[in-house]
């Protein structure tokens, strides 16, 4: 799933639409499940396709037409998907967009919940698809107190977060720490009660 080759993703993608065609066509023994659509989205990481993120943002509707129902993995990767899109201003923007679409279906979600992944790609698609602006610093932040509220910081969403802002930005949204430097940041600087909901789930 996670193939670096250029043509992993269109592999991947051939595979999934080949069980899809099958199972329409009445093969119930090949049934792609939630973990097949997951490793469709781990497959277009990598990828130097362009319209990436219109893939992964086309998934949960081609999961919901074989009665697959999305779950926090599905969206997670999306965002991550949508995080790792390069281009100009125009296809970064668009890409933003997926990403915040999946973000807010999650946290909006009564059967799934976010996790720590879900903060860390999302922190992630701001900084690498936003342009610098006051809008960019205000979701950065607001974004990274949501997450220490619901209890899921780590060290990744910390240094998704201290890479995102100027220093002195950062530790004005985290608070005082006794660090020298705030790049070197870890979860144990920061109260237990931000990362308290952490724990380690399978897809």
């Amino acid at each position: 799933a996670r193939s670096r080759s250029p043509a992993g993703a269109q592999m991947a993608l051939l595979l999934l639409e080949t069980m899809e065609t099958k199972y329409q066509n009445g093969d119930r023994d090949v049934k792609p499940s939630a973990q097949t659509y997951s490793c469709t989205l781990l497959s277009l990481l990598n990828s130097n396709m362009g319209n990436k993120h219109i893939i992964a943002q086309n998934i949960p509707k081609r999961m919901r037409d074989l009665g697959v129902e999305p779950n926090a993995f599905t969206w997670n990767y999306i965002i991550h998907v949508a995080s790792m899109v390069d281009g100009n201003e125009e296809r970064k923007m668009e890409a933003f967009k997926v990403a915040l679409g999946a973000f807010q279906t999650l946290r909006k979600s009564e059967d799934h919940d976010t996790d720590s992944f879900t903060y860390t790609f999302f922190l992630k698609a701001i900084n690498h698809l936003m342009p610098q602006s006051v809008m960019r610093s205000s979701i950065i932040k607001e974004t990274f107190l949501e997450c220490a509220k619901e209890g899921k910081v780590n060290d990744q969403v910390l240094s998704r977060l201290v890479w995102a802002v100027p220093q002195e930005e950062a530790r004005e949204i985290i608070g005082p720490v006794r660090i020298s430097d705030i790049r070197n940041i870890k979860a144990h600087h920061v109260p237990k009660a931000w990362g308290r909901k952490n724990v380690y789930r399978r897809k």
